[in-house]
């Protein structure tokens, strides 16, 4: 007796799942992967030269010096290279509590000539990651505000800049649209001062627009009680966490 062929085998629906769930997998692990990598390089980076610089700009100053209690009144600098406003704002920060910014390395330790994007030239300046690092080593506690949720923000920024202290504040510029570091150095009558290392006097916005339509990213600075360091790692994602929350605020404001 004559046998009845076997039905073809559709290896498509036979060795379909089996397919995905290694297609899936690999996906997985290449993702892992990449988690993994990116802290890594972000840390390791390129080699670094010159005195006091060990391994890297990831160590602290060797300065020995510790902010006031409270800060002088605070003068702005004059900005002459395009990729220096975060240097330069925070450099004004660690003026007026008694802080020699040049003593600190600011200006290595904060990564301001490095790329943030090696393959971008455009990519040089300061961000969240380094800023978070540095203030916390030199002896700052910070608080970074929640955006999202504006009422208890600009109460505790309200609050922060009528105790006497700063705030170091990354903005969209009116003129130009560009990101840009400035320091909110006052709240009075529903107006915030703002000192920019683009404009030789300090000047006012209406807090309502200004933190709806060109604020980005807000950090509160002052000394820290106590001993409020952090791991160079928890700083780090601290920052990039913030990275993170500041790329989805560009896309809500002007």
């Amino acid at each position: 007796m004559e046998k009845e062929p076997r039905p073809l085998k559709d290896p498509y629906i036979e060795n379909g799942y089996l397919f995905q769930q290694r297609k899936g997998r690999k996906r997985k692990l290449i993702a892992l992967f990449l988690c993994c990598l990116i802290p890594v390089c972000y840390f390791v980076g390129p080699p670094d030269s010159g005195p006091n610089r060990r391994s890297g700009k990831y160590y602290a100053s060797d300065a020995q010096q510790k902010p006031s209690a409270l800060p002088n009144p605070i003068q702005g600098e004059n900005q002459t290279e395009g990729h220096t406003c975060g240097l330069h704002s925070l450099s004004a920060i660690y003026k007026s509590y008694s802080l020699d910014p040049a003593a600190a390395d600011l200006r290595f330790r904060l990564g301001v000539d490095r790329r943030a994007n090696p393959f971008d030239a455009t990519t040089l300046g300061t961000v969240q990651p380094d800023i978070l690092r540095v203030v916390h080593q030199d002896g700052f506690a910070t608080a970074v505000l929640d955006l999202q949720d504006p009422v208890p923000a600009r109460r505790h920024l309200q609050n922060h800049l009528e105790s006497g202290h700063y705030a170091l504040t990354l903005i969209r510029r009116r003129q130009s649209g560009n990101l840009h570091w400035v320091v909110i150095s006052a709240w009075l009558d529903n107006e915030l001062t703002v000192v920019d290392s683009l404009t030789p006097q300090p000047y006012t916005e209406p807090v309502d627009d200004f933190m709806t339509n060109h604020v980005l990213s807000v950090m509160l600075l002052q000394p820290a009680v106590e001993d409020a360091s952090r791991s160079i790692f928890g700083n780090n994602m601290r920052g990039i966490q913030e990275m993170k929350d500041t790329y989805q605020r560009m896309g809500q404001t002007n």
